[in-house]
């Protein structure tokens, strides 16, 4: 009975997936999501021999477009290297409809979006045995990971590991190929199962914290009214202030839980908008020059060209630089130079916050990243480790990249965006 529910659930789910996918289309103006003007990127792991340019891309069996471009990029940072493929899917295979007046990026962006929650996914399929070319396939493949690595993730279609075709294959061949499959599908069952643990964790601190939200408030409330007494007390004073002290640190805490667990399940309404990034870096330097100053840190800028604009969400934005801002006063080194600082290319711009670390710095970029974790083992700070968690969940929301680098007693956060089309242009 739970194993019916369940693919029911799936069913509906996929189902669900191929309406939207129509209805965006539909809405898009006769498949414009999909236009002439705007490339789609795959990164598939492994080899891509096989896939040449020109190879068909389609749905279920439906032919939708093709393979436009196969690069080879290097990332100077790591010294790795990925393959990335670019697909155009043709609006006239897929359906013919209008709608009035042009659609902005943003719009096709969102609809995009949409159809990678639920579930889009591309992967390589074998067409010929005797030829060994390759296709792309496109399919609705709900609870499996989208993972990113395009600098413009808003153009990135996702990719899975792709099956092994064993209609052709014969003997132990087939029956290899099958193996492998098997093991293929056991791995995407464990991720799904740690995809679900994931989701039972988020909305198990988000029930936690709304319990415990309710009962602070009352304490908070208290402790204000306490505070307005005449007491004399000098010692019942200090102990008002310490409650006074630890309950808005606590109820800090439980502000942040509740948005990290909703900002990792991207519940938060996202809306995109062309931000100007030499404004933003005016914005940095109203804010936050005079606050790094309290904390004996002077403020050095290097905004981009003019005309440079990305697409976010300001809200989201604001808290993100917020939360750097907070991380570099709690561990920055005294009387240095804190840099925001930014690093256009063709189709993206990077803006890097650095700093020098008061203490030693022996933790790797990927553990500072996790939740709770803190730039002090011995937590002498105030804060709840879960800043830096925040920023790359808010910015990953808005299409983005946050990056952690350390380099002896220097730490970089990078926030990268991609370009809007007419800054790109």
């Amino acid at each position: 009975m739970a194993k019916q529910s369940f693919k029911t659930a799936v069913g509906a789910f996929v189902i669900g997936g191929l309406a939207l996918l129509v209805a965006g289309i539909i809405l898009l103006g006769g498949g414009r999501m999909f236009s002439d003007d705007i490339e789609y990127v795959l990164y598939f792991d492994g080899s891509v021999s096989g896939l040449n340019i020109g190879a068909p891309v389609v749905f279920r069996g439906v032919p939708m477009g093709q393979v436009t471009r196969i690069s080879l990029e290097a990332n100077p940072r790591d010294a790795s290297v990925t393959i990335p493929v670019y697909i155009r899917l043709d609006e006239n295979s897929i359906v013919r409809a209008g709608v009035a007046g042009e659609l902005t990026d943003n719009f096709r962006q969102e609809i995009l979006r949409r159809l990678i929650q639920r579930g889009l996914r591309a992967r390589l399929q074998l067409q010929s045995l005797i030829t060994g070319q390759y296709r792309v396939e496109l399919d609705f493949l709900p609870n499996t990971p989208a993972n990113f690595r395009s600098p413009m993730p808003d153009r990135e279609i996702p990719t899975l590991p792709s099956p092994i075709d064993t209609k052709y294959l014969i003997g132990d061949f087939k029956r290899y190929g099958q193996e492998l499959n098997d093991v293929q599908s056991g791995l995407e069952q464990a991720v799904q199962e740690q995809m679900k643990a994931e989701h039972l964790k988020t909305e198990l601190i988000t029930n936690v914290s709304h319990d415990i939200k309710t009962p602070l408030t009352s304490i908070v409330n208290y402790v204000d009214l306490l505070k307005k007494e005449d007491i004399p007390s000098p010692e019942a004073r200090e102990y008002i202030a310490v409650l006074d002290r630890q309950s808005h640190r606590l109820k800090k805490l439980t502000e942040d839980l509740v948005e990290a667990s909703k900002a990792s399940s991207g519940v938060l309404n996202v809306d995109l908008q062309p931000t100007d990034v030499n404004v933003l870096f005016s914005q940095i330097e109203g804010e936050y020059q005079e606050r790094l100053a309290a904390c004996q840190l002077t403020l050095v800028t290097q905004p981009p060209a003019p005309g440079t604009v990305i697409r976010a969400d300001s809200r989201l934005l604001s808290r993100v630089m917020d939360n750097l801002v907070s991380n570099i006063c709690k561990y920055a080194l005294p009387s240095t130079r804190v840099y925001v600082v930014s690093t256009l290319s063709r189709e993206a711009v990077t803006i890097s916050f650095k700093n020098v670390s008061r203490d030693e710095l022996n933790i790797s970029p990927d553990e500072l990243m996790e939740r709770f974790v803190r730039g002090d083992a011995s937590r002498h700070t105030e804060g709840s480790g879960l800043g830096l968690s925040i920023a790359r969940s808010l910015v990953q929301l808005q299409g983005g990249r946050f990056d952690l680098a350390i380099d002896a007693d220097l730490f970089r956060a990078d926030i990268t965006f991609p370009l809007s089309e007419s800054a790109a242009s």
